[in-house]
């Protein structure tokens, strides 16, 4: 096959990736998050797939190894602008057949190699012809988990079939995800239908339990309300008798000391009356014992 009809089929190629309209995704970010994959504007047939579509810019470079007529080499080359497989950044691309990856390393040394890109893309019709691959294989309709490695013009070249990507694995996973949750969803109702159309032992035994948790509630609120009426008045009878000895102890202080007033009053009143002094006086002279004498 030569450089035109190469060309010719990348162009084919370019103008029928340029129909899907296929909107920019992270797949890795997809699958870690588990959200729902919003693809491009095609609709999936019932055979089809998803698969990443998707270069690295050290890929790009290396278009003339995997674009080398001269060895036998053809395959399709891709708009891969705005992606990049090593962050996860991938067109989402409908597939017949397998996912591929293709993985390109550069010799250094007899068994050292030097990374040199990543292409993920569609296998549909995209490999014609390659001296890397089994020849009696036709890969452009190939559905199969496989993995073949060679070396061309100083470099080491990984072909990865998968018939699963990444892609299909989140949604898978976030198939069974809503399988479940529309399975639950569905046993709550049929429970929540059963226990409304059905009254049973249990729940006899959880009325009962309830009616008679709140009367030990009851009866501990009632407890404690009489307790602290029954201290309330303790406390304030011994306070009434507190005051009662109080009262007593002040009156038996100022009944004396009135009493000693009054005498002293007593005493003034006598001292100021003339009749009770001449009385006074007489009551002090002795009466005369005997006849006088004459001198």
């Amino acid at each position: 096959m030569g450089h035109e009809s190469c060309w010719k089929l990348c162009i084919r190629k370019k103008k029928i990736f340029k129909q899907m309209v296929p909107q920019r995704i992270s797949p890795v970010v997809l699958l870690i998050s588990l959200v729902s994959i919003r693809i491009g504007a095609f609709v999936l047939q019932p055979n089809q797939h998803k698969c990443p579509s998707c270069a690295t810019s050290k890929f790009i470079k290396k278009q003339w190894l995997m674009q080398d007529v001269s060895s036998g080499h053809a395959m399709e080359w891709s708009d891969w602008k705005g992606t990049d497989c090593d962050r996860g950044v991938a067109y989402v691309v409908p597939c017949n057949g397998s996912c591929l990856t293709v993985k390109i390393e550069k010799l250094l040394t007899i068994n050292e190699y030097l990374y040199s890109g990543t292409m993920q893309e569609c296998s549909d019709n995209f490999i014609h012809a390659s001296p890397d691959l089994p020849p009696n294989i036709d890969f452009g309709k190939f559905y199969e988990d496989a993995d073949f490695v060679s070396k061309r013009r100083g470099h080491r070249i990984t072909y990865n079939f998968h018939r699963q990507s990444i892609i299909d694995k989140h949604d898978e996973s976030v198939r069974k995800l809503r399988e479940i949750e529309v399975a639950k969803e569905a046993e709550e109702k049929a429970r929540a239908e059963e226990l409304k159309n059905s009254f049973g032992f249990r729940d006899v035994v959880v009325i009962v339990s309830i009616f008679l948790s709140f009367l030990i509630v009851v009866s501990i609120i009632a407890l404690y309300l009489n307790f602290f009426s029954f201290m309330r008045e303790l406390i304030n009878a011994r306070r009434n008798v507190e005051l009662e000895l109080g009262h007593q102890k002040d009156s038996e202080v100022v009944e004396p000391h009135s009493s000693v007033e009054q005498k002293d009053e007593q005493k003034t009143d006598e001292a100021l009356d003339p009749v009770a002094l001449v009385a006074n006086e007489t009551e002090e002279v002795p009466p005369a014992r005997g006849n006088a004498k004459e001198v």
